[in-house]
């Protein structure tokens, strides 16, 4: 081909018989259609406008593009595209002249390719001045040892957080500025100290607290010492919650409150006022249970009854405030009204009258108490058997009045209408009642069985000591008797207590001759050295003294005998 095709004036389709492979000089091509077929085409140094490739691969090397429209473009050098629409494009690399090094590239207006120095990434670490943002369900992700870094404009060291034991950086997000950093996230290190839970915490010269704030305002807070606390910047426990209120007067104040649950209406712990008290509680009406090993232990029902291994009695009368224990056991008083505290055994009371038809039983069986009234009395109770459920009829068995007398088997003081027992300053009464006949009102009782008795009958009384014959044996008349009295040693003598006058024996002279009249030993003394003085008891020497005058008489009447 000698002469070269003229390009500018075709006005149909040219052939690719008419292109040379080897022709060298520039060409532009106008707006006349090209067609390029199937054939592979090779063509350097083209400047191609308004050009469409619709299918195929081309190859493009060292070509600017003003306009294209290419469904499939490979570059093995190097390609210049001004606008355009590249279905696919294949390239060792790719570099747009409007984008700055260092900085993300995003989608802009209309699909064009835009970056923004507020968006940076280094290979290892992605920047963002300003502020990140997340849509509802999507999330923000971290790959492992890659840190997410927001820094302020003043400070141009980001301190990253690794771990004390491997030294290899962790995940996670990182806040700072001059004055330090924070950060959480979670340790991905095997085996390293903080194992692979969350962190979250401060990176700081000097320890600092660690607060969160609404509106402003601390609300919360975990101190340099490990203390949290809400309500208060210094806490000075573990576990800290202050507040304004002097009291708990309202279930929708929660200040210097723990809500154990959801809302106002679940349990509670708060403190009671300025002196340190504390609340635990529940603001509905349920009980407050004390579990130990799985099992219940005590309750506190909504009726402010206390159960120790028992649930209360859910019949208690509101009027009492009451602790029940064990399997009968319960202590309870008024709660406003009275002075009344009942510690009973089986029972408990449905209304104010317990001695008089409120109480009743636990459980069937018998039932006693002991009560402490407003009187000053201290009353003891008892009760024959009967069915749980059932009223009590209670007999006052004992009674401690407030004058310090102790009254058994009745209520008031014994006369000769009221049988019973008092015991009070000056000695002791004891009434067999109304009755006049033979009354054992009191027996002396050892090993042996019965000893001695006191006993009245008609207007006497009698003091018996047992001397019946089935308790003796060896029985002989008594001799010497005289020769004894004559060796007794009666005195008269003055009471060191009172210097009064007395008459009588000296224990330990009496004991050397008739020894069954003294007891205890001369010149004892207790532990402590005080002393313990003998007794004597006279009544033992009246057979004694009766044998003495039965020799005398004997003795005179042999002399009588002989001296008529």
């Amino acid at each position: 081909m000698t002469v070269p095709y003229t390009f500018g004036t075709a006005t149909t389709s040219i052939p690719l018989s008419n292109l040379d492979a080897n022709f060298n000089t520039p060409i532009t091509l106008g707006n006349t259609s090209i067609y390029l077929g199937n054939t592979t085409t090779t063509i350097g140094n083209l400047t191609l406008t308004n050009a469409t490739i619709s299918s195929g691969t081309v190859n493009i090397t060292n070509v600017t593009v003003t306009t294209a429209n290419v469904t499939n473009i490979t570059v093995t050098g190097t390609a210049n595209i001004a606008t355009g629409n590249v279905t696919t494009l294949t390239s060792t690399s790719i570099t747009d002249s409007g984008l700055t090094s260092g900085r993300v590239t995003i989608a802009g207006t209309g699909g064009l390719l835009t970056d923004s120095a507020n968006l940076t990434f280094n290979g290892s670490l992605l920047s963002v001045t300003g502020s990140i943002s997340s849509t509802l369900g999507a999330n923000i992700g971290l790959n492992s040892g890659i840190g997410l870094q927001v820094n302020s404009t003043v400070n141009s060291v980001n301190q990253a957080f690794t771990s004390t034991t491997t030294g290899t950086q962790a995940n996670y997000i990182s806040l700072s500025n001059t004055g330090g950093q924070i950060f959480f996230g979670i340790d991905s290190n095997a085996g390293a100290s903080l194992g692979s839970g969350f962190v979250y915490g401060t990176v700081l010269a000097s320890p600092t607290n660690l607060q969160f704030q609404i509106g402003g305002t601390n609300r919360f807070i975990i101190s340099s010492a490990g203390n949290v606390g809400i309500g208060t910047s210094s806490p000075l426990a573990r576990f800290g919650v202050a507040g304004g209120e002097s009291d708990f007067t309202s279930l929708s104040t929660f200040s210097s409150r723990v809500n154990i649950g959801a809302d106002a209406t679940n349990a509670f712990v708060r403190s009671y006022d300025s002196t340190g008290g504390i609340l635990i509680g529940t603001a509905n009406a349920t009980p407050i249970k004390f579990i130990v090993d799985s099992s219940e232990r005590m309750r506190i029902d909504t009726s402010g009854n206390l159960g120790l291994g028992v649930t209360p009695n859910s019949s208690w009368s509101a009027l009492w405030s009451a602790e029940q224990f064990g399997q009968a056991g319960s202590l309870f008083a008024y709660k406003s009204g009275s002075n009344y505290t009942v510690l009973s055994n089986n029972s408990y009371t449905v209304g104010g009258a317990y001695q008089s038809g409120d109480g009743r039983y636990i459980n069937t069986g018998y039932s006693t108490a002991y009560i402490q009234n407003n009187s000053g009395e201290h009353q003891w109770l008892r009760a024959a058997s009967g069915t749980a459920g059932n009223a009590i009829s209670f007999t006052q068995a004992m009674t401690l009045d407030a004058s310090g007398n102790l009254l058994v088997g009745c209520t008031s003081a014994p006369s000769s209408s009221v049988s019973g027992v008092i015991v009070k300053t000056g000695g002791v009464e004891i009434s067999a009642g109304s009755g006049t006949g033979l009354t054992y009102l009191m027996a002396f009782i050892n090993g042996n069985g019965t000893v001695g008795n006191i006993n009245v009958n008609g207007s006497t009384t009698t003091y018996a000591t047992s001397s019946d014959y089935r308790l003796k044996n060896t029985i002989a008349p008594m001799t010497g008797a005289l020769a004894k009295v004559a060796l007794l040693k009666p005195v008269t003598y003055k009471w060191n207590s009172d210097g009064s006058n007395g008459e009588g024996f000296i224990a330990h002279e009496l004991a050397e001759v008739v020894p069954d009249c003294v007891t205890g030993e001369k010149d004892a003394v207790d532990a402590e050295g005080n002393p313990k003085y003998q007794g004597i008891d006279t009544s033992f020497l009246v057979a004694t003294l009766v044998s003495a005058i039965q020799e005398l008489k004997a003795e005179f009447d042999a002399y009588k005998a002989t001296h008529p």
